[in-house]
């Protein structure tokens, strides 16, 4: 992500950091109480470098030891006073889990440890608080958050993790951080809150009909074009991250139409605001995440160059939405060599011939 301040790439520093990474099972046991109190610059390289390197990735446990240090009970042990968490962490801008959500580490409990349940006065034992009348509400006491100027964060996954992310714990955790600038969803499948619904049926008790039990049903996308569900849920996370600067979406193609389609509800017409929600993002990311060769499968080469055609959409309706009224913006998607786009647009010349059908589709097995 950009803006963030590590150690340069190849530096004693981020050596020694990398060092740690790839022995982190023996260092999080050894140097337990001593992680904590680096500066937080080193603190956020070396969860970075963790969540890339070492292959049990960065797990809530770790994530607390690095950030709070050992437990209380631990501290008390050696007669070390518990830090300020608040201050402790007031200087850490950036935290990248790529790789770690999904696999060690879910939203939910990324949520949990950053700023934990609320807790009323009673439960804080606040016995000797006076309230200032008698019918008037329990004070409501909440945790300290743990990363209070948090402005860059990576929730990027690998191919492997997609269905173990949630869209509904992710609009959770965003309620609580507008103050993010820098996103990364890099990975994430199709914003929907009932993925694993997608292909229910139930009966309508009424018609006795079959029906979807997902407002997304198998063909919702390839045949009928309908995108409701992902854009009613990209629409409150932009609400809720309405100061992000920059978003990455890398490897998200398949639905890059939610980004700028239309979805015609009862009395009104929904789509992603790019204006007032969105308006400040003036860099987004739609690239593929893959290198394409000359000699990559044919069906490979044609969904990657559906996606940048579908990214260079999007682009232009972000255009055509701010007209002048909103922030520039630059839209980083894949570029084709030369060769691949003969290879593309051969494929497409056939698609276009019915007499080439079986032609196109012995080359794409190929």
């Amino acid at each position: 992500m950009p803006g963030v301040n590590a150690p340069g790439e190849g530096s004693l520093v981020d050596l020694v950091l990398r060092h740690m990474a790839f022995g982190w099972e023996q260092q999080r046991d050894w140097n337990r109480f001593y992680l904590y109190t680096l500066p937080s610059r080193l603190r956020s390289a070396l969860l970075t470098h963790i969540s890339e390197l070492y292959s049990g990735g960065v797990s809530a446990i770790d994530l607390r030891l690095v950030l709070t240090g050992p437990s209380e009970d631990e501290l008390a042990e050696f007669d070390i006073q518990p830090p300020d968490a608040h201050t402790l962490n007031s200087d850490f801008f950036s935290l990248d889990l790529t790789g770690s959500i999904g696999k060690s580490i879910t939203v939910k409990e990324l949520n949990e440890l950053l700023f934990g349940p609320k807790k009323t006065a009673a439960q804080n034992n606040d016995v000797d608080m006076v309230l200032d009348s008698w019918d008037g509400p329990v004070p409501v006491a909440h945790s300290v958050d743990l990363l209070p100027n948090l402005t860059h964060l990576s929730l990027a996954i690998d191919p492997g993790s997609v269905s173990s992310v949630s869209w509904k714990q992710l609009l959770s955790l965003a309620t609580k951080l507008p103050q993010l600038t820098e996103l990364s969803l890099a990975g994430w499948p199709e914003p929907a809150l009932t993925p694993n619904a997608k292909f229910a049926n139930v009966t309508s008790p009424t018609t006795g009909h079959s029906v979807d039990y997902s407002s997304t049903g198998p063909y919702s996308h390839t045949l009928d074009n309908e995108w409701t569900e992902a854009i009613l849920v990209l629409r409150r996370l932009s609400r809720s991250l309405y100061g992000l600067e920059y978003l990455d979406l890398t490897g998200c193609g398949d639905w890059f139409p939610a980004l700028e389609q239309k979805s015609e509800g009862e009395f009104r017409v929904d789509l992603v605001d790019w204006i007032s929600d969105w308006g400040k993002i003036t860099s987004l990311r739609l690239s593929s995440g893959y290198e394409l060769t000359d000699d990559s499968p044919r069906h490979d080469i044609m969904r990657i160059s559906n996606w940048i055609d579908a990214a260079a959409t999007v682009e232009r309706h972000i255009r055509s939405q701010r007209a002048g009224r909103g922030r520039q913006i630059t839209v980083e998607r894949d570029m084709l060599s030369d060769k691949v786009r003969a290879v593309v647009n051969e494929v497409k010349r056939r698609n276009q011939d019915p007499m080439a059908i079986l032609a196109v589709l012995d080359a794409l097995s190929d």
